[in-house]
């Protein structure tokens, strides 16, 4: 079976003149004055040919993202898709589960779609049978209906399904395979596949065991473990997505980047990235000009000598981390437990906690932060050496998570000193043992002007606003 590829244009759209993307209403974008931009535009441009969803499947179509900010009372569509593979007369699970209403009312679904059926259009997760076209969604509190939100989906037999078409990954890879399916099982390292696709129950497991690296040269991964390579669990020369994977225990500590080595930029979606080691960053590393983009990720109880969850040694690319946690990660040298940044950085609603030797180092250039908790961090919370340019709002430091080199947080930019009040919190434990989010009569708690996920008025921190919730540590529970 040759794969031919054809370019998958996978939207996912509200029908009000806005295009949210697939990830959410805020873009992690920064515009050339090093200003933070967080429109609503959410296609985070990484220079590819198209800012696309890459699920190629034989069906395939946007997979998460709500529509715009909603109004404060009015509901909010999320469809999703379930089934990544099979014959394009076989038909597709959605799931509008995701929608939400701020008041908490109950939800009624409608489906439609402009080729196709529905087997029940009324449905929260209906079976759909179609070809290439669109599939909306709009909900209803029974007072106020949604913006619809409208899904591509396209049927194409594209790619291989591992080991339905070819027994093992080399043989398909040999026949000139690049897209690859594979279904629950575990499979050695990978090397030259542009797109690495898991079932997305999850139980698919790259074992790099006695490999340097376990997945390199490709441009998209998703419903991923990658786990085991002695030098990076993903490296990555050209540009990169990686959306629900689970990159754990790579690295030995003696080779930079445990988890993620890059040199182009990566784009990096509910994804956690946890017990990596490195000589610098053991979770991420950035070299030359490389970038991060990231939404809604876990960087959790990594170690390096500097830059514990993340280094960038590069003064020419961007870091844009937005509802993500910080937490728990050791440098062996006073240097940015959390993150050690040479680049322009911008964090928004992120929690930087239990690190040790330091929560963010920064050493040139701009950083900028909104909505952050900085909480039980040892040495500091962000150490300025070499005057670099920073701007600090709306944003909650434990008492003793310090700012070195530069002033103190200031109150009038809506900045607060005082204990954060995770709900539960132990420090030195697994991130999967604490409960990050902030406790009634948090400093954080109910302070901004947006609104939670369960309707609330918005916290400070990475469970701040809709997009904040995370991945439990596997791979395939999105």
């Amino acid at each position: 079976m040759r794969a031919h590829l054809p370019l998958l244009l996978v939207s996912l759209a509200a029908c009000t003149g806005n295009d949210p993307g697939e990830v959410g209403s805020e873009e992690l974008d920064t515009d050339a004055e090093g200003d933070a931009d967080t429109d609503t535009d959410t296609d985070t441009d990484t220079d590819t040919d198209a800012d696309t969803d890459v699920d190629t499947g034989s069906t395939a179509g946007s997979d998460t993202g709500p529509g715009p900010d909603p109004d404060a009372d009015e509901p909010v569509a999320q469809p999703k898709w379930q089934r990544m593979w099979g014959a394009s007369d076989v038909p597709v699970r959605l799931d509008g589960r995701g929608s939400y209403d701020p008041t908490g009312a109950a939800l009624t679904y409608r489906w439609s779609a402009t080729d196709g059926t529905f087997d029940d259009d009324t449905s929260a997760t209906p079976w759909y049978s179609g070809t290439t076209g669109t599939v909306s969604l709009t909900v209803s509190s029974g007072s106020q209906t949604s913006d619809p939100v409208t899904m591509t989906v396209y049927s194409d037999e594209v790619g291989a399904r591992i080991p339905t078409d070819y027994p093992t990954v080399d043989t398909a890879l040999l026949a000139g395979e690049t897209i690859l399916f594979l279904e629950a099982g575990t499979y050695g390292p990978i090397e030259g596949a542009a797109a690495i696709i898991g079932d997305p129950d999850g139980g698919v497991v790259i074992d790099a065991t006695g490999a340097a690296n376990a997945i390199a040269g490709a441009s998209y991964l998703r419903h991923l473990t990658i786990t085991g390579a002695s030098e990076h669990g993903v490296y990555a020369d050209t540009d990169i997505r990686i959306h629900d994977c689970v990159i754990e225990g790579n690295g030995t500590g003696e080779i930079d980047g445990g988890g993620i080595w890059s040199n182009a930029t990566v784009v990096l979606l509910d994804s956690v990235v946890q017990g990596n080691a490195g000589y610098l960053g053991g979770g991420i590393y950035l070299e030359r000009s490389a970038s991060l983009y990231a939404q809604q990720i876990v960087v959790a109880d990594n170690t390096a000598e500097y830059g514990g969850g993340i280094y960038t040694n590069t003064t020419f690319g961007n870091v844009a981390l937005q509802n993500s946690l910080l937490v728990g990660n050791h440098a062996n040298v006073n240097g940015g437990g959390g993150v050690f940044l040479d680049s322009r950085a911008f964090l928004t609603r992120v929690t930087v906690a239990d690190n040790t030797n330091g929560g963010v180092r920064l050493r040139y250039g701009y950083f900028e932060v909104a909505e952050t908790v900085f909480g039980a961090n040892t040495v500091y919370a962000i150490d300025e050496a070499d005057a670099p340019t920073v701007k600090i709002s709306d944003s909650v430091f434990g008492a003793n998570d310090v700012v070195n080199g530069g002033d103190a947080p200031d109150p009038k930019y809506g900045n607060v000193i005082g204990d954060p009040v995770f709900i539960e919190f132990t420090s030195g434990a697994a991130w999967t043992a604490q409960d990050y989010r902030l406790a009634l009569g948090s400093p954080g708690s109910n302070q901004l002007a947006g609104q939670d996920r369960d309707g609330s008025a918005q916290d400070v921190g990475a469970y701040g606003g809709f997009l904040g919730r995370f991945p439990a540590g596997e791979q395939g529970n999105w």
